[in-house]
C-alpha cells in the first residue's frame, strides 16, 4: 500500500482547529482507498520557511500537496504575494480563504487553486489528490524547460559571435575596396557597393598602370555570402595588371590579364569548383580609350547623348576551362559619354510591377533607363560623376523589395565630361 503525506499549513489562529475542521474531513473523503494518508498539520511561517518548491538539477523528494489556509487578517496583497511564491515554485496548493470574489477567483487561474473555507471536503481531497499525482510531471517538465532555455542561451551566444564575426568580414571586405576614386585628367570615376547581405559575391577595383592609365576590375562570385565573398578576395590577389619585362614593367592586356587570371583560379580549384564572372580594362587619359575583357558577365555600355553602345566580349566563366580563351575590344569615350560596368544584380534591381517575392527576383530592362538617367545627370552643369552615382542609390532604395535586396549590385561608371573636350579644343587652338 502506497503512502501520502497531506500538509496542512494554517495561519495564525487557525493551527488548533485546523485538524478537525479541515484535515480529518478531507482525508476522510480522499479518493484511492488504497492509499495510505496521513496529516502533517503545521503553522503557515514554518509551512513557508521550509522554501517549499522542486530543487533545480538536485533530484529532491516531490513535495507532498498542501492545503493553506488563511484568516481575514490577510490582506489582498498578502494573498497575491503568497501566489505568486507558490506559482514561482511550481508548488501544488490549494489556497483557502474565508471568502472569495471575481478577483481572487482568478488568482488561482495562474496554477494555484483558490478555495473558500466552507468547500466540499470531498472537492479538496480530490483536488489534493490530483495536484499530488500531476507533481511529478510538472518537475520533470520543469527541469526539461531549465535544459532548454539553457541550450537557448548557448544557442544565442552561438548566434551573437557568428553575427560579430559576420560584421567583422564586411568590414574587412570593404576595407578590400578602393578608398577613393582614382584621379586621371579629364576623366571622372564612381562606383556603387550594395551587398545582399553582410558580405558580397561582387568586387570592383582600380589600378594605377601609370601616369595615364587607370586598369579597372568589376567581378561577380558565382553564389552568395561567405563563400563568393572569400573568391573575391582571391581574385583581387590573383590579378596580374603588369609584368617585367626585362628591367622594364609591362603593362598586360585585359585579354591577357584574364587568361592568367583563369589559370591561376582553376590551378586553386580543389574537390569543391568556384566560378566568377568580370570584366577587366583600362583607359588612356590622353587618348580616352578604354580596351577591355570580359569573362561570362554583362557586356559594359556606353551611354552618351546619341544612344547607348554595348561592349560585347568572347569569354568563359573565370575557373572554368584553364584553357579558356579571352579576347577585347577597344572604344574611345567622348566627351559627355559615360561607361559603365555592372554585375547582373542591377537586371532585378528594378522590378516592374511586381508584388511576390517571385516576380521581385525576375530580371527586367528597366535599369538601363536608370543607368541612362546616371550619365544624364553626369554632364548637367553643377553635378559630378559621383552626385549622380549617389543619386542611383536612393533609386534603388525606393525600389519596392529594397529591403530584401535580391541579388548584390554592383555599379563601376567612368565619364568623361563635356568640358574635356572643351579644354582639348582650346589646347589644339593654342
Amino acid at each position: 500500500m502506497t503512502e501520502r503525506t497531506v500538509t496542512i499549513a494554517a495561519g495564525e489562529g487557525l493551527v488548533e482547529n485546523a485538524g478537525a475542521r479541515w484535515a480529518g474531513p478531507v482525508l476522510a473523503r480522499w479518493p484511492r482507498a488504497d492509499e495510505r494518508v496521513r496529516a502533517e498539520v503545521l503553522p503557515l511561517y514554518e509551512y513557508l520557511a521550509r522554501g517549499e518548491g522542486p530543487l533545480a538539477g538536485t533530484g529532491a523528494q516531490v513535495e507532498a500537496p498542501a492545503l493553506v489556509v488563511l484568516g481575514p487578517e490577510h490582506s489582498r496583497a498578502v494573498i497575491r504575494q503568497l501566489v505568486d511564491r507558490f506559482q514561482h515554485f511550481l508548488s501544488p496548493v490549494v489556497l483557502l480563504v474565508p471568502t472569495a470574489d471575481s478577483e481572487l477567483t482568478r488568482l488561482g487561474s495562474g496554477g494555484v487553486l483558490v478555495e473558500t473555507w466552507d468547500a466540499d471536503p470531498a472537492r479538496l481531497a480530490t483536488m489534493l489528490y490530483a495536484l499530488g499525482e500531476r507533481q511529478q510531471l510538472v518537475h520533470s517538465l520543469a527541469r526539461e524547460v531549465r535544459i532548454a532555455q539553457s541550450s537557448q542561451g548557448g544557442l544565442k551566444g552561438e548566434v551573437d559571435r557568428i553575427h560579430e564575426e559576420m560584421h567583422m568580414a564586411a568590414a574587412v571586405q570593404r576595407e578590400m575596396l578602393p578608398v577613393e576614386m582614382p584621379k586621371l585628367a579629364g576623366v571622372e570615376f564612381a562606383a556603387l557597393f550594395r551587398p545582399v547581405g553582410y558580405v558580397s559575391g561582387d568586387i570592383y577595383d582600380f589600378r594605377r598602370l601609370d601616369e595615364h592609365r587607370v586598369a579597372f576590375l568589376v567581378a561577380d562570385a558565382v553564389g552568395h555570402g561567405v563563400p563568393a565573398a572569400l573568391l573575391t578576395v582571391a581574385l583581387c590577389r590573383s590579378l596580374t595588371s603588369r609584368d617585367r619585362d626585362g628591367e622594364q614593367w609591362r603593362s598586360l592586356e585585359p585579354a591577357e590579364a584574364l587568361t592568367r587570371l583563369n589559370r591561376e583560379l582553376c590551378a586553386r580549384q580543389h574537390s569543391t569548383h568556384r566560378f566568377a564572372t568580370a570584366v577587366y580594362g583600362c583607359i588612356d587619359s590622353r587618348t580616352r580609350r578604354v580596351t577591355i575583357a570580359g569573362a561570362g558577365h554583362p557586356p559594359p555600355i556606353v551611354f552618351g547623348a546619341g544612344g547607348m553602345r554595348k561592349l560585347e566580349t568572347e569569354g568563359p566563366l573565370l575557373g572554368v576551362f584553364d584553357d579558356g580563351e579571352f579576347d577585347q575590344v577597344s572604344t574611345v569615350i567622348e566627351p559627355g559619354e559615360t561607361l559603365v560596368i555592372f554585375t547582373d544584380g542591377m537586371e532585378s534591381a528594378f522590378p516592374n510591377g511586381a508584388s511576390t517575392m517571385r516576380e521581385l527576383s525576375r530580371p527586367t530592362m528597366k535599369y538601363v533607363e536608370y543607368l541612362q538617367q546616371l550619365a544624364d545627370r553626369a554632364n548637367e552643369p553643377g553635378l559630378t560623376l559621383d552626385a549622380a552615382t549617389r543619386e542611383l542609390v536612393r533609386a534603388l532604395e525606393d525600389q519596392t523589395g529594397s529591403l530584401h535586396q535580391v541579388d548584390d549590385i554592383t555599379v563601376v561608371a567612368i565619364g568623361v565630361p563635356m568640358s574635356a573636350g572643351v579644354a582639348k579644343s582650346a589646347a589644339i587652338a593654342a
